[in-house]
C-alpha cells in the first residue's frame, strides 16, 4: 500500500436504557468530518463520490507500471449493548458501508487512468455472548454468568430469572 488513510469525526448517542433489564444501549457513528484530512494527491480523487467529502484513500501498486487508487466516504455505525451492573458488553453490531470510485493507473503520479469504476464495499459484523439465548442453559439475570442447575450463581445472586 502506497497510501492509505481515512478522517472521521464521532457521534455518541445513548439512545436506550432499560432499567428493568439493567442495560444500556450505545451508538457510536463514525462520520466523514465537514473538512476530512486526507491527502488526495490528484485533481479527479478531490470531487465527493458521495453526498459528503471524500475521507478515505487508497493507493497501492498492482504489478509493473500498474497502480489502483481509490476514494470516497467510508462510515461506521456502532451499535453496542452493555450491562449496566458490570460494564460487560452483551452483544454488539458494525456497519461499515464505503463508497468507492476506483481506477486502475499506468503511473505513480495516477494521471494516466483508466475508466472510473464505482461499487460499495460494506462489512457487517455481529458479536453476541454465546450460551444462554441460543443453548437454553439457565444463566443469572444479573450477571449473566451460567449456573449449574440448582446452584448459586457466583455473583451470589438468588436470582433465578
Amino acid at each position: 500500500m502506497l497510501l492509505g488513510q481515512d478522517s472521521i469525526d464521532f457521534d455518541l448517542t445513548l439512545p436506550k436504557v432499560d432499567q428493568a433489564n439493567q442495560t444500556a444501549t450505545l451508538v457510536v457513528r463514525h462520520v466523514p468530518p465537514e473538512n476530512p484530512e486526507i491527502k488526495t494527491p490528484v485533481d479527479w480523487m478531490r470531487a465527493p463520490v458521495a453526498d459528503t467529502p471524500n475521507n478515505w484513500v487508497e493507493v497501492e501498486k498492482d504489478g509493473e507500471n500498474k497502480y489502483v487508487a481509490e476514494v470516497g466516504k467510508e462510515t461506521f455505525e456502532v451499535e453496542i449493548n452493555v450491562n449496566l451492573k458490570n460494564g460487560k458488553i452483551i452483544s454488539a453490531k458494525i456497519d461499515n458501508p464505503v463508497e468507492i470510485l476506483s481506477r486502475d493507473c499506468q503511473d505513480a503520479e495516477l494521471s494516466r487512468c483508466g475508466p472510473p469504476k464505482r461499487f460499495q464495499i460494506r462489512r457487517r459484523i455481529e458479536v453476541r455472548k454465546f450460551g444462554p439465548a441460543s443453548a437454553g442453559i439457565p444463566s443469572c439475570a444479573v450477571c449473566r454468568s451460567l449456573r449449574p442447575n440448582g446452584r448459586r450463581c457466583r455473583c451470589g445472586s438468588t436470582c433465578w430469572g
